[in-house]
């Protein structure tokens, strides 16, 4: 029953924001919950957005509260929490009624980019992830990953790898990065794609 899950989801967030201490000894046996919780973000056939937020949700939640013993004890939950982000980040609609109407959106004066609510999700939270943790900590798995979307042939794919160079940019400190980055923007320029 999916009220009852987003009742769980709900208060695993509520204990991971005040008591997040409470986690930490299954987190670093089996990874658990947040195995499970990315099991649910990334099932996209069965569990409806919000309850795919929620789960989200309590991944960021518990890095923001223990950001240092993440860093520490458990370097792996950064890179689960970026796959995570990157996942939802590339679940743009295709198609050509939602391409119009997202070229309608552009138009609009309130500029209001996107609609797509688990991309937004994702992109919020990816920028969260890189505020809670130092640079050094998601550097290596973010580069990995936004390389790997930016070579996947779909332009969803490509899309997030770039959103989510825009969300994390203002953290990148080390120049060889940036530039790094900026070469990967500039190879997109004429890409096909309006949305890319």
């Amino acid at each position: 029953n999916e009220d009852l899950l987003q009742e769980a989801l709900q208060s695993l967030i509520e204990v991971a924001s005040v008591e997040p201490d409470f986690f930490k000894q299954q987190l670093q046996q089996a990874m658990e919950p947040a195995k499970l919780l990315v099991e649910i973000i990334n099932t996209r056939s069965v569990f409806e957005p919000g309850l795919r937020n929620l789960a989200l949700e309590w991944i960021v939640t518990f890095l923001e509260k223990k950001h240092k013993w993440l860093t520490k004890q458990l370097p792996a939950f950064a890179q689960l929490a970026l796959e995570a982000c990157m996942s939802m980040m590339a679940e743009v609609e295709d198609g050509e009624e939602e391409l119009r109407i997202w070229a309608e959106r552009m138009d609009d004066e309130e500029g209001d980019e996107d609609e797509d609510e688990l991309f937004h999700a994702g992109e919020e939270t990816i920028d969260r992830i890189a505020d809670a943790l130092p640079m050094e900590t998601i550097s290596a798995p973010l580069c990995q990953l936004v390389g790997r979307y930016a070579a996947m042939n779909e332009w969803q794919a490509k899309h997030a790898a770039l959103a989510a160079i825009k969300q994390t940019i203002e953290y990148v400190e080390d120049k060889s990065h940036v530039d790094q980055m900026a070469d990967l923007l500039m190879q997109h320029l004429e890409h096909p794609h309006p949305r890319v």
